[in-house]
């Protein structure tokens, strides 16, 4: 099951995109369904919620102007994933989320941090060209809650400040409805 789940993630997902930094007066709407929540600029627009095959549930939103967006994935395994499933589900994310990224390896190499109290593992990638023709970065996360494993994944230029704090906002207000 975990092998489905880490094969549907690495083909179906998309890389992120990105605008420029948000205001910091910029109010914040929060997005509360399928056991999560998280804030988001208010004056973000949601891209649509296609779902890969094999996952429970995504959601894909940005800025109304400009090339940056976030999206955040959902799998149920069915069971509770073990660190080492957590890292070869990583690996397979960010392989396909480093897609046209130049390099081999994530700048800075693969990182553990935290996600709304959950352990994640982080990298990041830089694109020679994304739209536009500017260099575009990629930030991944992985992270499980339970029998979820979620991914969630931002794309932008680094001059654009608004998906940038947004990406941030998404990550540092992650929570897990119990």
């Amino acid at each position: 099951m975990l092998t489905r789940l880490i094969i549907a993630g690495a083909l179906f997902l998309f890389a992120c995109s990105s605008g420029s930094e948000a205001p910091r007066d910029d109010p914040s709407t929060t997005y509360s369904s399928n056991g999560v929540a998280f804030e988001y600029p208010s004056s973000w627009v949601s891209e649509g919620s296609s779902k890969p095959e094999g996952a429970a549930w995504t959601w894909w939103f940005g800025p109304v102007q400009g090339w940056g967006y976030v999206q955040v994935i959902a799998y149920e395994a069915g069971m509770e994933p073990t660190a080492e499933q957590m890292r070869q589900f990583a690996e397979a994310f960010f392989r396909f989320v480093r897609n046209d990224a130049a390099g081999d390896e994530p700048k800075g190499g693969i990182i553990e941090t935290t996600v709304a109290g959950s352990d994640a593992l982080e990298a990041s990638f830089v694109r020679s060209e994304g739209p536009g023709g500017k260099p575009a970065e990629l930030r991944a996360l992985v992270f499980a809650h339970g029998s979820t494993a979620y991914g969630l994944h931002c794309f932008y230029s680094s001059e654009d400040a608004d998906v940038i704090a947004g990406c941030e906002r998404v990550i540092s207000s992650f929570t897990f409805d119990e």
